[in-house]
């Protein structure tokens, strides 16, 4: 009975130095890890509408690396860190620990690796046995919000006593952001004459022009692109709304401006006076103040007045004269007719010579 009592106390012992202790070392799990062994985490990644996330990355950042001596096995902090005043694997379930560390490391700026997200599932691997934190900042983002940083321990053990090198990780599901978009389109208006009807099928194009070739351009699968100047021609029949697309802005371009051209082609359509007016369009990025890029948009006209939309107004104005079919001259029946006239002639001549010489 008393070897009980003394080993019991010697245990309680041994906890109590081992929390005190903890800045440079934490009590591993139960079961014995292999440390020669490769650790991977899954970690799958949706959408508050069950969508799976279909870009960015992950960041992956060691808390605690697990490690052996003649002792046994204990976990060694990360020394990025410094000294908490709580131990992260022991409280690695813990609500607020991820968050917690996640300041932490952004703070110090840790150096972490990242892996990109593929449908939904971002696969982080080979790993070491230890405590990861996994994050996300908004360097690494592209079209939904950061999930929460949450905590990792491989290999974990299982309820039944076996450990699992390969673990999966379900954050709590993301909210998609919008994409920044700016609409390059316009508007083409007729004006009618002598209260005729211009035909609906008459066509219209008009030109989108970078102020550089290497300046994005809207995306859509109607326009034709010059590979040479990087503008797009875009045609619709009658008047109404026509459009180049949209044009998607990320973070690479805040502080960035782009200027474009907007005319309209001049046809041959009978009737029609074209409008020879040249839009300028240009889009201004800026950051939110957050990271993300905001969009401010002005449109000029050939006078340089500012406009909230490019309209084309072309004049349709027929004649009220009526319209006599032009059919054309043919100039080969004259000539038949002249050489038929020429040889009558000459016939004539010779049957008149012909009778005066039997007179």
């Amino acid at each position: 009975m008393k070897k009980r009592m003394t080993a019991a106390l010697i245990l309680c012992l041994l906890l109590c130095t081992q929390w005190v202790c903890f800045a440079a070392q934490s009590e591993p799990v139960a079961a014995q890890p292999d440390l020669m062994r490769d650790c991977s985490i899954t970690v799958h990644l949706k959408t508050v509408t069950e969508e799976p996330v279909l870009d960015g990355q992950v960041q992956l950042l060691q808390v605690a690396a697990l490690r052996e001596d003649a002792s046994g096995q204990y976990y060694e902090l990360n020394a990025g860190f410094g000294a908490l005043s709580f131990d992260p694997v022991a409280n690695w379930q813990k609500e607020g620990t991820a968050e917690t560390l996640a300041a932490i490391a952004q703070d110090g700026n840790l150096p972490y690796s990242t892996a990109p997200f593929s449908e939904g599932i971002a696969k982080l691997e080979p790993l070491a046995p230890g405590l990861y934190l996994l994050m996300q900042t908004a360097e690494v983002l592209v079209s939904y919000t950061a999930m929460p940083p949450c905590l990792v321990l491989v290999p974990q053990l299982l309820e039944d006593g076996t450990l699992a090198y390969d673990v999966d990780c379900y954050p709590k599901p993301v909210t998609t952001k919008p994409p920044t978009i700016v609409e390059f389109d316009g508007n083409k208006e007729i004006d009618t004459k002598n209260g005729k009807t211009p035909p609906a099928d008459t066509e219209f194009s008009f030109v989108l022009t970078p102020e550089k070739a290497d300046q994005p351009m809207p995306k859509s699968a109607k326009i034709v692109v010059d590979p040479q100047s990087g503008a797009a021609v875009v045609t619709r029949k009658g008047k109404g709304e026509f459009s180049f697309g949209e044009l998607p802005i990320d973070k690479q371009d805040i502080g960035k401006t782009y200027r474009y051209t907007m005319h309209e082609i001049k046809g041959t359509a009978r009737d029609f006076s074209y409008d020879t007016t040249v839009f300028t369009v240009t889009v201004t990025v800026t950051d939110k103040g957050n990271g993300e890029p905001q969009t401010a948009v002005t449109i000029v006209d050939g006078n340089n007045k500012a406009v909230d939309r490019a309209v084309f107004t072309n004049i349709y104005a027929p004649s009220d004269k009526p319209e006599i079919p032009r059919t054309g001259q043919l100039w080969w029946p004259v000539l038949l007719l002249a050489c038929c006239g020429l040889l009558l002639l000459v016939i004539g001549f010779g049957r008149r010579a012909r009778a005066k010489r039997d007179d």
